[in-house]
């Protein structure tokens, strides 16, 4: 069994770059390891990190090779960052189009570079209340999500 902090370093040897940029990031940003489980042993070398910065908490996890994120304001629970993105730019949610069998991104969402986005939300999140535009976003991510499955006859 590894000490305190073993699972972060199983996981920093085998994060994509802009994971390991990340978490650079929040080591710098002042943010502690607060939680870990998972790693080497874990089915998949599946792993969640929790970091906090009161009153700021990152989680980042790794399932079956895809790495997300999320992160969560007080005691709130740690919302996507996808989710969040849509929070914090506006705008209408886009379902990656997939076929069956279709890789999953290694990052998560596709496309989006978490050290660049990162910083913003947490001086977003830290900057007030997001209840309101956070469970907009949620809605609205819901509804995309069965209009999709919806279009592909599979709601």
């Amino acid at each position: 069994m590894g000490g305190v902090g073993a699972t972060l370093d199983y996981g920093r040897e085998n994060a994509p770059q802009d994971v390991l940029d990340s978490l650079d990031w929040l080591a710098h940003e002042g943010f502690v390891l607060v939680g870990e489980r998972g790693g080497p042993g874990a089915s998949f070398g599946d792993l969640l990190v929790e970091f906090e910065r009161s009153p700021l908490k990152v989680r980042i996890t790794r399932d079956r090779g895809q790495w997300s994120a999320g992160l969560a304001a007080g005691r709130d629970e740690c919302v996507p960052l996808h989710v969040l993105l849509t929070a914090w730019e506006g705008g209408t949610p886009a379902p990656a189009d997939r076929q069956a069998g279709d890789p999953l991104p290694e990052v998560h969402p596709d496309g989006v570079t978490w050290r660049v986005v990162l910083p913003g939300l947490v001086s977003w999140l830290g900057s007030g209340d997001r209840t309101r535009e956070i469970q907009e976003a949620r809605a609205a991510w819901k509804a995309a999500m069965l209009g999709y499955w919806a279009s592909r006859g599979q709601a």
